[in-house]
């Protein structure tokens, strides 16, 4: 049995569980047994329905070493093997508590300290710049790097997208919550844009926020619960993304975009992805989010007008990303 320990709800967002939820269906298909482990009741509406069962703690989220006793208990009476740990409020001593009682997995981003665990994934573009640590409390870590073992879902497997050399559809992502509200002021400034009048926007509400569309707009749907983001992504020419896990698969789909930052935990990625060329960066939204929204617009409006730079960012996008992170991550496992 593999347990997987991760929660989602309206202030840390989605993003965990879901790529969580990736590498659990890619278990479970190479015949693993999976257990999702969760603080709260919270992040049961991801998991229900996926056929995954769940085990819940009843403890405070945001206080994980608080968890370890139930934790173990359930690790004990599961039988599980390989625990997957997926949150940023781990800390040293409850990592270490962890990896005495079952070899334990560690999804990492930040290298925010040294991680005393059995294996650590972290498939993000600056993972191999990332200062990691071969031996962590006489432990010898397994590392995991690089976004070849990107966990994107199975409908991001085997697409190829061709660059048309004028723009008509764009899409709008912020994230499974929006905390800043970026998607309601481009929603906002773009029916006042002439040169934007002709395209249509296909904006993303995310589950914990919730995007009005202007009135005065023509041109602009709002798409709730999308089912296959892959597709949606292939109808569009370009895309206006929050700097997270999105890139990694507006890559897969070949998509060129523009990000945004409004957290720090993306600062990494978004710079990595624009100085190589992939995804234009348009500065932190939290410094002043309304100069940051005219700055998208305007590099929005660049790219509509270059096709060759849209054709050359297309071509390195799904070059660097393939959609086959979840069997390299399974075979890495088991």
């Amino acid at each position: 049995m593999i347990g997987i320990r991760t929660d989602a709800n309206s202030t840390i967002a989605t993003g965990h569980m879901m790529r969580c939820l990736s590498i659990a269906k890619g278990l479970v298909e190479s015949g693993q047994d999976v257990l999702f482990i969760c603080a709260d009741e919270n992040s049961l509406s991801f998991i229900d329905g996926r056929g995954f069962e769940c085990e819940v703690l009843d403890t405070p989220w945001e206080k994980m070493e608080s968890e370890v006793p139930k934790l173990l208990s359930v690790i004990e009476r599961h039988g599980i093997t390989q625990l997957i740990v997926d949150s940023y409020l781990v800390t040293g001593n409850y990592l270490h508590t962890l990896s005495f009682a079952v070899q334990t997995i560690y999804i990492d981003d930040l290298n925010a300290f040294d991680y005393p665990v059995d294996i650590l994934l972290n498939y993000n573009i600056y993972a191999m710049d990332l200062a990691y640590k071969l031996e962590v409390a006489g432990k010898k870590v397994e590392y995991i790097l690089g976004p070849k073992y990107a966990p994107l879902r199975q409908e991001f497997c085997g697409v190829w997208k061709e660059i048309k050399s004028s723009v008509t559809d764009v899409l709008i992502t912020t994230g499974g919550a929006d905390l800043i509200g970026m998607a309601q002021l481009l929603v906002d400034k773009i029916p006042i844009i002439e040169p934007l009048s002709g395209i249509h926007f296909h904006v993303i509400s995310g589950k914990f926020g919730h995007v009005r569309n202007n009135p005065d707009s023509h041109n602009i749907t709002i798409h709730c619960d999308v089912q296959n983001v892959a597709e949606l992504m292939m109808k569009c020419d370009i895309a206006i993304t929050a700097a997270g896990f999105t890139m990694y698969e507006l890559c897969a789909c070949g998509v060129p975009a523009v990000s945004f930052i409004f957290a720090d935990n993306q600062i990494l990625g978004a710079e990595k992805f624009d100085k190589m060329g992939l995804i234009t960066y348009a500065g932190d939204a939290r410094k002043d989010i309304n100069a940051c929204a005219d700055r998208i617009l305007s590099i929005l409006q660049t790219h509509i007008t270059n096709f060759r730079y849209r054709e050359k960012c297309s071509d390195r996008m799904q070059r660097i990303i393939d959609g086959h992170g979840i069997q390299r991550i399974v075979d890495s496992l088991v």
